[in-house]
């Protein structure tokens, strides 16, 4: 997936970042419709719009700086020319002093006081006016990054001057309480392509590295977590499981459960490359799961996909050994990603889910049960959070409460749905907005009144419900 991003970003002829982000979106949505349980996909695409939005943040904010520090320097300057006409203004009193008599030239109570320089007239008000423009102008700049209202003046002090203000953006979601480039509201139009392509494919170059050494980040904490002389029971034939294992038996003596998992039987196929490894390694049928689980010291599994709320979308048969697990009070740590991690809830569990084919079950129950029961073969279970005790990420070791805030730091809240801006479509495809504009023409003409005959009645009704059903 994120070669093909990657391909869209340096090859498309997108303009500006709010193309581009348009352009992800309608590429995430059709690779998401093409394989609607590959959760990964979309987390990808909206990892990868949040990198965007951060690096487009960083230029706003870069160019932000280099105004303030430019009025900053205009204010300066200003200062410095209002001091400068103060003091040239004191050159004329002291020259009209010198036509005074001789008397009070030579008084001593004159000649000890020492005058502070006063400004005249036109510069206290020239230096007043570059203070109230640099007020005003600081004065616009609100929380939010954007000029203040033209109908909201601001605050004024009693000499005159404007106050410095802020103005508070309203948070539209909870999401935004701790994304911080939701503090800057940034026009993504703006920011054109040959300012940042390079920069983009960059962070996607660097996404690729992530993603390669992402089994090594894992397995790198299996010594933490597994202890000499333990017994550890997990199923399936996850990757990122089978190295945290290969990983800890470098310095581990250990001994490893595996259910077989049927009726794929994806616990055979890691049996055997543990077995490879020179791991101790014993195969149990599904049902034997609750019998051995008093002896089992901890339960280690992999995932498809993180929800959430903490649960997970895992291989049929992992809640079996959660809730076992649960009874015995043994702990069931999960092995993934965060690439994994989904910004969905598990409100209807058939769409998680996906059925195989029935017949890798029918055959090993004979052709009886198939003919007369109906038989089911689901892929995936449904674990929830309480079942869990801890993730081991790429990124550290997190409890199943903390998914949320990992979901504010790795996806904007705008990402969520994937939905395109509002005349997206119209940009990419020109030509089927003006084909719809057209059929919509049509639809909409004054149609020609026909008189007909009564006996025919019921067939023109037929006819016009065949004929609008074809335009639809």
């Amino acid at each position: 997936m994120l070669d093909i991003l990657r391909m869209v970003v340096s090859s498309g002829k997108w303009g500006n970042v709010d193309n581009l982000m348009d352009l992800i979106k309608l590429v995430g949505k059709r690779c998401q419709a093409a394989q609607p349980m590959e959760l990964c996909t979309g987390n990808i695409v909206r990892r990868l719009l949040s990198v965007i939005r951060e690096e487009c943040h960083a230029i706003v904010m870069e160019e932000q700086r280099e105004q303030r520090d430019q009025q900053l320097a205009r204010s300066k300057n200003a200062a410095a020319t209002a001091t400068t006409a103060a003091g040239k203004g004191l050159s004329k009193p002291a020259s009209a002093a010198g036509s005074r008599p001789a008397s009070a030239k030579k008084s001593p109570a004159l000649a000890s006081l020492t005058l502070a320089p006063i400004a005249t007239g036109s510069a206290v008000m020239g230096a007043s006016a570059d203070v109230n423009t640099l007020a005003t102008g600081l004065s616009n700049l609100s929380v939010t990054g954007s000029p203040s209202t033209a109908g909201s003046a601001p605050p004024t002090s009693p000499h005159g001057s404007h106050l410095h203000h802020h103005q508070l953006a309203p948070h539209t979601s909870v999401f935004s309480l701790f994304a911080e480039t939701d503090a800057v509201r940034i026009d993504y139009g703006r920011i054109k392509s040959t300012k940042t392509k390079s920069m983009f494919v960059e962070a996607i170059n660097e996404m690729l590295d992530e993603m390669r050494n992402l089994h090594d980040s894992i397995a790198a904490q299996s010594v933490a977590h597994i202890h000499s002389n333990e017994i550890i029971l997990t199923c399936g034939d996850a990757m990122t499981t089978l190295n945290f294992f290969k990983h800890a038996a470098k310095k581990r003596q250990f001994h490893v459960i595996v259910v077989e998992s049927a009726p794929v039987y994806s616990g055979h196929q890691l049996a055997s490359k543990l077995a490879a490894a020179g791991i101790e390694t014993t195969v149990i049928p599904d049902s034997a799961v609750f019998a051995v689980m008093s002896r089992v010291n901890k339960v280690v599994l992999g995932t498809h996909a993180i929800l959430a709320n903490g649960g997970l979308v895992a291989l049929s048969g992992a809640t079996t050994l959660a809730v076992a697990a649960k009874h015995y009070a043994i702990p069931v740590v999960v092995t993934a990603g965060l690439y994994k991690l989904t910004p969905l809830h598990p409100f209807d569990l058939d769409v998680f889910n996906l059925l195989g084919a029935p017949a890798t079950v029918a055959d090993e129950a004979g052709d009886t049960l198939a003919a007369g029961a109906e038989v089911l073969n689901p892929y995936f279970d449904y674990v929830a959070p309480e079942l869990v005790a801890l993730f081991i990420t790429n990124e550290g070791v997190y409890a199943p409460s903390y998914m949320y805030r990992l979901l504010t730091e790795s996806y904007h809240p705008d990402d969520v749905s994937l939905e395109l801006s509002p005349g997206a479509w119209d940009r990419f495809f020109p030509k089927t907005a003006a084909a719809a504009a057209t059929v919509g023409a049509r639809k909409v003409a004054p149609a020609v009144p026909v008189v007909r005959k009564s006996a025919f009645a019921e067939s023109e009704g037929s006819d016009e419900d065949v004929s609008s059903e074809g335009e639809q």
